[in-house]
């Protein structure tokens, strides 16, 4: 798989994400892959019960790209 550490807000919609919850595997590590975005918090969760692998994480993707667990 290839490592994905963020991914950019098409121009214009700065303020607002359609899918900002993020679930990743290997969060935080330099093999950090991005599996799906997601619109809720509560259906991230739920699919991040059924991916089985390393450093399996939600996080949030900000305005500017960047994934953050700091929510």
């Amino acid at each position: 798989m290839r490592a994905t550490f963020s991914r950019p807000c098409p121009s214009g919609k700065l303020d607002k994400i359609a899918h900002p919850w993020v679930l990743v595997t290997g969060a935080g590590t330099d093999i950090q892959t991005v599996v799906d975005d997601f619109a809720t918090y509560q259906h991230a969760l739920t699919e991040a019960r059924k991916v089985d692998g390393p450093g399996v994480d939600v996080m949030k993707r900000l305005p500017s790209g960047e994934l953050t667990t700091e929510f």
